[in-house]
């Protein structure tokens, strides 16, 4: 089963990402780590990481000018698995990014309420675009894997849980409902004697839980999120 190590060299391995072929940053990009997150919507992580790579190249140089065209280029060399709602925040983040209002979320938070902040005012930001508190909790992570301090509470996580189905879908839609899931990750975290930081615990746990039930392959590791890695991109 998932090992908090192998944690780590999962967290690793997405945050040096396109070392091999020449486009590493230190710098990850908020724009393509939302863009993985706005695409992860009730997929199999292997479409996900599919989909984010067509999607990684305009990085840099910007999407197309036609959304049909984006959709197609997604659909047919990423997963069909698509809706014209996620094809429309992908450009809405990006609208974002060019009239700079997320650069102000670049910067890693430094402390808890630092970490909660970050995400209820990137939330506030994405409102009415398809963007839930797990997808921005999800962005947070990819964007610092090693030392994120939010959860981002999927399906796994409530079924781990052994929360309904139920509560899990109306927890994009209530505060109360994924922060109380989420504080039970928490004093999980505090009661193994709170172990690295809170994301990477939660990391192995989760995968611990998706391998215990077939999603994931079983071993020491958990499933690489490198294709959905902020800090693989082209340069400008």
């Amino acid at each position: 089963m998932a090992t908090l190590s192998g944690a780590l060299q999962a967290a690793h391995d997405v945050e040096h990402a396109g070392e091999a072929t020449g486009e590493w940053h230190a710098q990850p990009s908020v724009t393509l780590a939302l863009w993985a997150s706005c695409l992860s919507a009730q997929k199999q992580l292997d479409a996900n990481g599919r989909q984010a790579a067509v999607v990684r190249p305009f990085t840099t140089c910007g999407l197309p000018a036609e959304r049909a065209h984006l959709y197609a280029l997604i659909a047919n060399f990423g997963d069909a698995f698509l809706s014209g709602r996620e094809v429309g925040s992908l450009y809405y983040i990006e609208w974002l990014d060019r009239e700079g209002s997320l650069a102000r979320f670049a910067r890693m938070p430094e402390t808890l309420d630092a970490w909660y902040t970050w995400r209820e005012d990137l939330l506030c930001l994405l409102a009415g675009h398809g963007c839930s508190r797990k997808m921005v909790s999800f962005a947070a992570f990819l964007l610092w894997p090693s030392h994120c301090q939010l959860v981002p509470c999927d399906r796994h996580v409530f079924a781990r849980l052994h929360e309904t189905e139920a509560a899990y879908h109306a927890s994009s839609r209530s505060r109360a409902i994924y922060l109380r899931v989420e504080a039970r990750v928490a004093d999980e975290w505090i009661a193994a004697g709170s172990p690295d930081c809170l994301g990477l615990w939660h990391w192995q746990r989760w995968s611990q839980y998706r391998q215990a039930v077939g999603v994931e392959p079983v071993g020491d590791a958990c499933e690489s999120h490198q294709l959905l890695s902020p800090y693989w991109y082209p340069a400008a």
